[in-house]
């Protein structure tokens, strides 16, 4: 019989236990009818008696071939799953409730995984830095070139250090049916070595080719090679037209390589070309114009990395003071903290609102659990009596529990399935990475230890809350009737009642405060008038207007071409629009004292802009005048300042005449012109609408310098605005071939209307008011259905009560306002909890909201009425079915 499984195996052995047993008493029996004469039923009792306890000696010899522990938890496992089988409908509710709050937590936190948590696809993406100096007011600040070639030629601590520029380039190519304009980069030539990924073909860049006067080559994204050249393999060696100029392909990435995300409410495109920094070695131009990253050596902190950076970048200041400010440091930053930026606070609140939603449904079914206490304490006190100690029935309701939370959970995981593709849909893409939220290990982990976690919460309480009942008791009906539904049952359920209400009262006061945030953006004035105006970038090859007169020349026909199309009122070009990223620069004020070298006046955001700017965009001038066709590059220099900067470096005086030089302290490759102050314009939003507007300098294009006209389209593409007399998004064909008619090698891009890019820079606001509002909902949803069920287990345990009260005399409207008095008190204490709990936030909610306080009391009276009128709707079924009690069924019922 060996060769049987064991489960079969102990089955025989127990059948040849029952067996042999029998034949002992029947051997016994027999021997007392013979010895003594009894009857065969009194010989029986007789051999029983002299036998002892047949049931427990049968159950000790199991045990021999028995692992109690295992065996007393399967017991308990299958008899929890009938139980669950016997009550299908508090399983499902159980189940489903369970499902919705580990759900939720789970997808938040699949997404959290995925952005904050999942290790970069790179080699050993813990070593990976992006150094930034830091100034002496503690502000980070980009490299300059002196900075970069410093650091990469004499540091110790560092493998590799790469620089790129500080913002994508577009460049246009050429050479099929249409132009294309693609997103890139520049980048030193041991980029990709600090990241660890070498081509998928071809080579990487070698030392040297990032020098100016290299040979051009170029480095393609794996999506653009696919998409644009077929994935012809035999493109590696071959030139391709990039700006005008013969590039050669020498490598293209793997697929699925992604450096930074770059969208935004401006840019959606993916970086796809990646070209060497024509680095000028001699440079000493301390302009902070490169971002660097590096990879750090084996066996190196980040303490001591830091300390000796520092040390060797004021060792440079020494000799350059432009280049490190004298009470400057360095910064290692992580390089997933580079590319996750600001979306950890994000994330922080939406996981603290499905805590919320998951304490929410604990509370829900803790309170069926206690309910249906009421209904087994029978089964529970017949267990007991017949020896079950109270751990032993502990562990059991904890079993059942534990296994209601693990289906929940299960279902949980489908959910957060479905929601992490939702939330994929509409998270803003500042949120990076959010589309690489997936079911992994860890989420999985998670889910396991949250059911766990929830299981315990709410099995815990009705476990200990379980009535200690005996024989006698188990026997008798209003023993454990009382046991379960007295004041204390009551007591306990109103308190979950209240912990409910007022968790979902935080969270609808949380979402409204957001909601009235989002509003009193979208009502915010931007500074311009952002109906009918569109707008386009296009990328301005050096090769073709790397001088000022060029430049100027291309923007004044573009400009004319345009205006030329029927239904165009304006158009102006300009080197940024509002909610798009600025240049900051500083200033000299001719009229200050003298600075120390490397010092400047100020700094403020740096505009370029063609005559028509202002009007085009119609941003009022509070002073003097706006650039005019007269300003010239043969005229005397000129600048308009907004109000903020007027405010900030002039205050009580009148900037109009002032003369101010910009870059002045940068060195001699940025010497500016000196530029007379004409005009104060109005302020208009910069970065973001939740922003005030910033210090901002604006000049013509005309009165560029070569210097400034190199580095600004090397940089950043010229942004175009038109304004129609109707919708200018009709016009997107016309104003293309306008464009093209002036350069046929010059394909626009990021065509959107201006209305969208200020709902574009709103994503994040709307992405939180949606998410949190949801959360919010399901949440009030939870707490009704909770307090309806507790509001009709009391009706139902009060019904004789009810009925002695009516057979007295009491009339429908005041049994229906009893049972709605204890409703509004749970509501009102609950209510009451929820503001203290929002007090206690006040902080933390400050850092999310705009234009309101956590106080603002329009949000919370009409949060708290909501809060009423739901419960209100959830007790009135209950209260109504006590109002047409029958008082003298009830009483016979009793």
């Amino acid at each position: 019989m060996s060769w049987l499984p064991g489960i079969f195996r102990r089955r025989i052995l127990y059948n040849d236990l029952s067996e042999e047993l029998r034949q002992h008493l029947d051997e016994k029996t027999e021997q007392l009818m013979r010895d003594e004469g009894l009857s065969r039923n009194d010989a029986e009792l007789a051999a029983r008696r002299a036998f002892g306890n047949v049931t427990l000696m049968e159950e000790r010899s199991r045990e021999v071939w028995q692992w109690p522990k295992l065996e007393s938890i399967w017991a308990d496992l299958k008899y929890a799953v009938r139980q669950l089988r016997k009550s299908p409908g508090f399983a499902c509710t159980v189940i489903a409730t369970l499902a919705l709050g580990i759900g939720a937590n789970t997808a938040v936190f699949s997404v959290m995984n995925a952005v904050l948590l999942r290790p970069l696809s790179f080699p050993q993406p813990d070593r990976l830095f992006q150094i930034e100096k830091i100034a002496g007011t503690g502000e980070s600040y980009s490299a300059s070139l002196p900075l970069f070639l410093d650091w990469r030629n004499h540091n110790r601590v560092f493998e590799h250090i790469a620089a790129y520029s500080v913002l994508p380039v577009g460049f246009n190519l050429a050479g099929q049916d249409h132009p294309e304009r693609v997103l890139g980069l520049r980048v030193s030539a041991d980029f990709f070595r600090v990241l660890g990924v070498a081509p998928e073909l071809g080579r990487n860049f070698t030392y040297g080719e990032d020098r100016i006067g290299s040979p051009r080559i170029v480095i393609l994204g794996d999506s653009l090679w696919r998409r644009r050249y077929n994935g012809d393999p035999g493109l590696i060696g071959r030139s391709i037209s990039v700006d005008g100029e013969l590039y050669t392909v020498v490598g293209i990435l793997p697929p699925g390589f992604q450096f930074l995300a770059t969208g935004s409410a401006t840019t959606t495109s993916a970086i796809e070309v990646w070209t060497p920094l024509q680095l000028p070695l001699a440079s000493r131009d301390p302009s902070s114009t490169l971002e660097c990253i590096a990879r750090l050596k084996s066996g190196v902190t980040r303490q001591r990395a830091g300390s000796e950076m520092t040390a060797l970048s004021r060792q440079l200041a020494r000799e350059l003071p432009a280049v490190f400010p004298a009470k400057g440091s360095v910064n290692l930053l992580p390089f997933r903290e580079r590319i996750t930026g600001d979306t950890r606070p994000t994330l922080l609140l939406l996981l603290g609102a499905v805590s919320f939603i998951l304490l929410i449904a604990c509370a829900n079914v803790a309170n069926l659990l206690l309910a249906r206490m009421g209904v087994r304490a029978r089964e529970i006190a017949v267990r007991s009596a017949l020896g079950a100690g109270r751990l032993r029935i502990v562990r059991q309701i904890l079993t059942e529990s534990l296994l209601l939370a693990l289906l929940g959970g299960g279902l949980g995981l489908l959910l957060a399935w479905l929601c992490d593709r939702i939330l994929v849909a509409v998270a803003p893409t500042a949120i990076v990475r959010a589309g690489e939220a997936h079911l992994d290990w860890r989420v999985m982990l998670f889910a396991l230890a949250v059911s766990l976690a929830t299981g315990l919460v709410f099995g815990l309480l009705p476990a200990l809350r379980m009535p200690g009942l005996g024989a006698a008791a188990a026997l008798h009906e209003g023993s454990f009737r009382s046991a379960t539904s007295g004041r204390s049952h009551q007591r306990l359920s109103g308190a979950l009642v209240i912990a409910e209400t007022a968790l979902s009262l935080m969270l609808l006061i949380a979402a409204g405060l957001l909601m009235e945030s989002f509003v009193k953006l979208q009502q915010l004035n931007p500074g311009f008038d952002y109906n009918q105006l569109l707008t386009f970038e296009a990328t301005l090859p050096l090769s073709r207007y790397g001088t000022p007169a060029d430049l100027q020349h291309f923007l004044k026909q573009v400009q004319e071409r345009i205006e030329a199309i029927p239904g165009v009122e304006s158009a102006a070009g300009a080197s940024s629009l509002p909610t798009e990223p600025i240049l900051e620069f500083p200033f000299t004020d001719e009229g200050a004292p003298a600075l120390q070298p490397g010092q400047a006046s100020g700094y403020g955001d740096y505009v370029i802009v063609s005559p028509d700017y202002f009007r085009t965009m119609r941003i009022a001038i509070l002073q003097g005048r706006a650039p005019a066709e007269a300003d010239t590059a043969d005229a005397p220099g000129v600048v308009v300042i907004n109000e903020a900067m007027a405010r900030k470096y002039w205050p009580n005086q009148d900037p109009i005449g002032k003369r101010i030089v910009i870059a002045k302290n940068l060195g001699p490759d940025w010497v500016d012109r000196p530029r007379e102050i004409i005009g104060v314009a109005g302020n208009a939003r910069a970065d973001s609408l939740d922003e005030p507007a910033p210090p901002e300098m604006y000049t013509p294009f005309a009165q560029l310098s070569p210097h400034f006209v190199s580095v600004l389209l090397g940089a950043i593409p010229v942004r175009w605005a038109v304004r129609g007399k109707a919708d200018p998004s009709t016009l997107t064909s016309e104003i293309g071939n306008a464009v093209l008619s002036v350069d046929s090698q010059e394909p626009i891009a990021e065509i959107r209307t201006m209305r969208e890019l200020l709902s574009g820079s709103l994503l994040r606001w709307r992405f939180n008011m949606l998410l949190l509002g949801a959360f919010a909902v399901i949440a009030l949803l939870l707490a009704a259905i909770g307090l309806y069920g507790v509001i009709s287990y009391a009706v139902t345990q009060r019904t004789r009560e009810i009925g002695i009260r009516m057979a007295l005399g009491a009339g429908r409207v005041s049994v229906l306002g009893m049972v709605l008095r204890q409703a509004s008190l749970l509501l009102a204490a609950g209510t009451l909890s929820g503001l203290a709990g929002v007090a206690m936030l006040s902080r933390v909610l400050k850092a999310f909201i705009y234009g309101v306080t956590p106080g603002n009391a329009g949000v919370l009276v009409s949060v708290a009425a909501l809060m009423f009128a739901t419960g209100v709707v959830a007790a009135w079924k209950p209260a109504r079915r006590a109002a047409s009690v029958d008082p003298m069924r009830a009483l016979r019922a009793e």
